[in-house]
């Protein structure tokens, strides 16, 4: 199997770090089982023992077959059906069998160098990390806690993230979303309510309203306009909203099928079979495909109900991300009927994952709306596209000219800034270029330049120009866009912001 850089680059860094605790942030479609499991064989070459723990049967079977197509050995299975644990190089466990076997749990926090947990964003993982272990490796694609006060910076002793959704779309590893979202709100009139822990709306209750018939026609109407002939999934609030959804698909024709943590797991394995085989095929669901299932040809996303949960919004959106051998895909739609992507930003947009990894649930959830582009949806077709457009490119439809009052309104500040910190960082590449001088003699200059065309700015507001500018760099330059370089530019304006406040 041939890694992508960016992979080789997390095997290395998982090899030579001396971390005790560490969370491996990696989009969905980037690869991370492929990752570990690359990195629990080499350990097994070494002589070294890997126990994977995981939450669901599907991320089971998905990371065994990874481990023995990656290295040809199957890894010992630890679940409801097993017994005892046998020699061997890798264990793979249930995270509620494991927890329920102290014999077993004592045995491996002895015998293997490295626990690694898959989805170390969900906190019935938590339950185990206190039996003394040599080493803990994290991975999720949206490294934020949901317990309230609460924050996986508790957890794990650093984020390690070496590549965005932005960048594996840029590199041509995953599809680019198109938006549809509708130009009015579909919730006029009607009131949600929050959960007891004030983290997110309550499911049932959102369901309840959802459920309504005008909703189920709104959605029928979408998925006839926008999926009609495509594999798509749907997310919905509850169960009972999920069943009305698919009862209203099927009645207008639609190969639809419901599916929920109820469903037996054969019939489970029927409908997602279908979504594999039957190119029309339509799969309503309540958070069973936010994370652990792929299926590459998937071109629709519906996000079906409203949430303030950053991660499950990300959760969703990516599953229609991947690319596949089977269709041409080079995009996929997400239709947010609900306008989440108001408060989240739109699924590829840039997320400063670190600062969620270290502040509590209470603080994370809901509204992130820091360095979102405005957007907005057209009137006719519904597509999400820039404030600024003039014409939208999916219909021909013409936005009435806004006055110069509104206009200075609707444009981000920041954007204009980064606008012109760019086009200075490509007349500093051609100087830089021409004098012969290093390339990162560039970050120097545009750090610089930055610092002086925003005087009254804060040294995060300057940190976060630089790190925008940072992947234009990159790929002038030929360079890997990582971590270093973005510890490196952050450090190189801290220094000099400090140095020339004094």
């Amino acid at each position: 199997m041939t890694l992508r850089p960016y992979q080789e680059e997390t095997i290395f860094h998982l090899i030579n770090s001396d971390l005790e605790r560490e969370c491996i942030c990696l989009p969905t479609g980037a690869g991370k089982t492929v990752i570990f499991s690359t990195f629990s064989g080499l350990q097994a070459m070494e002589n070294k023992r890997t126990l994977i723990v995981v939450n669901r049967q599907e991320l089971m079977q998905q990371t065994a077959k990874s481990i023995f197509n990656t290295y040809g050995m199957m890894p010992t299975i630890i679940n409801a059906k097993s017994k005892g644990l046998g020699m061997n190089f890798i264990y793979l466990a249930m995270v509620e069998t494991l927890h329920n076997r102290k014999k077993h749990i004592e045995y491996l926090a002895n015998v293997c160098d490295t626990l690694i947990i898959d989805e170390c964003h969900i906190g019935s993982f938590n339950k185990i990390l206190k039996q003394g272990w040599k080493r803990i490796l994290g991975f999720s694609a949206t490294p934020i806690y949901v317990k309230k006060n609460d924050c996986l910076r508790n957890y794990y002793f650093n984020l390690f993230e070496p590549i965005t959704v932005a960048e594996l779309i840029e590199q041509n590893y995953l599809c680019k979303p198109t938006y549809y979202v509708p130009a009015k709100s579909l919730l006029q009139g009607e009131k949600l309510q929050l959960n007891k822990s004030k983290t997110d709306y309550d499911e049932n209750a959102m369901g309840n309203v959802l459920s309504k018939p005008k909703f189920t026609e709104i959605l029928a109407a979408y998925v006839k306009k926008l999926a009609t002939n495509k594999r798509c999934i749907i997310y919905n609030a509850s169960i009972e909203h999920s069943i009305r959804v698919t009862s209203a698909l099927r009645q207008h024709g639609f190969n639809a099928w419901h599916v929920d943590g109820t469903t037996p797991e054969s019939e489970r394995k029927q409908i997602l079979a279908r979504l594999f085989t039957e190119p029309d095929c339509i799969v309503s669901n309540v958070n069973i495909l936010t994370f652990g299932f792929d299926c590459p040809e998937v071109e629709v996303i519906f996000i079906n109900r409203l949430t303030l949960s950053i991660a499950l919004y990300h959760q969703m959106c990516g599953r229609g991300s991947r690319l596949s051998s089977l269709i041409q895909k080079d995009e996929f739609i997400i239709a947010d009927l609900y306008a989440n992507c108001e408060n989240h930003g739109t699924w590829n947009n840039q997320i400063n994952w670190q600062k969620l990894f270290e502040k509590a649930a209470i603080e994370t959830t809901g509204s992130i709306k820091e360095g979102i582009a405005p957007m907005k949806s057209c009137p006719e077709c519904d597509r999400l596209v820039a404030i600024v457009t003039k014409i939208c490119t999916e219909c021909g439809h013409e936005f009435a000219a806004k006055t110069m009052q509104e206009d200075v309104k609707e444009i981000d500040p920041m954007l204009i800034k980064l606008e012109e910190a760019r086009k200075n960082l490509t007349n500093i590449l051609d100087r830089v270029q021409q004098n012969g001088n290093s390339k990162y003699r560039a970050l120097h200059l545009i750090k610089e330049k930055i610092y002086k065309d925003n005087p009254k700015s804060t040294l995060e507001e300057l940190q976060n120009l630089i790190l925008q500018v940072l992947p234009q760099w990159c790929q002038d330059t030929q360079t890997y866009h990582n971590q270093w370089h973005k510890d490196f530019c952050k450090n190189i304006m801290k220094e000099y912001y400090e140095s020339n406040r004094i």
